[in-house]
């Protein structure tokens, strides 16, 4: 599967708690997390037959600059520690 993050991908950092869950610093492109649907229980096996789905769930593009680098803060849920944009969700 392929997904489009607006920039080239520089950092991609898997979420440490939550399967299928990936943080992707893209320089120009900003920061984006992006969720792959259907890789829950997925075989390398498996990897041909196109059910596997990428989606970007939340965005940071408001640098004036690049994004090199990226990682996770994980806190309690609903905290905010684990979006993107320290809000919370959404972009």
């Amino acid at each position: 599967c392929r997904i489009n993050v607006g920039g080239g991908v520089w950092r991609i950092r898997w979420h440490p708690t939550v399967e299928g869950r990936m943080l992707v610093g893209a320089m120009h492109g900003g920061c984006r997390i992006v969720a792959l649907d259907g890789l829950a229980g997925r075989t390398a096996a498996a990897e041909s037959d196109g059910a596997l789905e990428a989606r970007i769930e939340s965005e940071f593009t408001k640098h004036e600059s690049m994004a090199y680098g990226a990682d996770w803060l994980v806190g309690k849920v609903g905290d905010g520690d684990d979006d993107c944009n320290g809000n919370g969700g959404g972009s």
